[in-house]
């Protein structure tokens, strides 16, 4: 997961870099280059945060630790930004580490909602579903369109 996240912040950011040079025929063997780094430095950062977030889980003997994805975090940061000044380079690592943190304490609560009834909205106007996949992915839509039936 954290190599396909890097993956695609690298691949948006080359994007970014390598569109308008691309549509305006100006430099564009130069921002290819670029792209390519900013790919393969979003690849590099998420396979690192991956395998070090491994090595500390392994090392602390916790499959699930917090602390060992905050470390993975911060060794992207490091990586993302190892050819800045010291205090742009600390900014990034802190930046990285504690979303990591924040993003694995978040996973591992969300399991206590899973059979949480948060309720539908039930107004004057039922809600119509977005799309038919909405439909036959509520295990009570043919209830629902019962209700709906009487109520029209």
């Amino acid at each position: 997961m954290a190599t396909f996240t890097g993956y695609f912040i690298g691949a948006f950011n080359a994007s970014v870099v390598f569109l308008p040079a691309l549509l305006s025929g100006r430099s564009v063997y130069t921002s290819g280059i670029k792209a390519i780094r900013y790919v393969s430095l979003g690849l590099g950062a998420g396979a690192l945060h991956a395998t070090a977030s491994y090595a500390t889980a392994k090392a602390l003997n916790a499959d699930h630790s917090v602390f060992a994805h905050a470390v993975g975090g911060a060794a992207a940061g490091y990586l993302v930004r190892f050819k800045a000044p010291l205090a742009p380079r600390m900014n990034m690592i802190l930046l990285f580490a504690l979303s990591s943190l924040l993003i694995k304490q978040i996973e591992l609560i969300r399991p206590e909602f899973a059979d949480k009834n948060i309720g539908h909205c039930i107004g004057p106007v039922p809600n119509a579903y977005i799309s038919l996949n909405h439909r036959y992915m509520n295990k009570n839509w043919r209830k629902e369109e019962e209700d709906l039936e009487k109520f029209v």
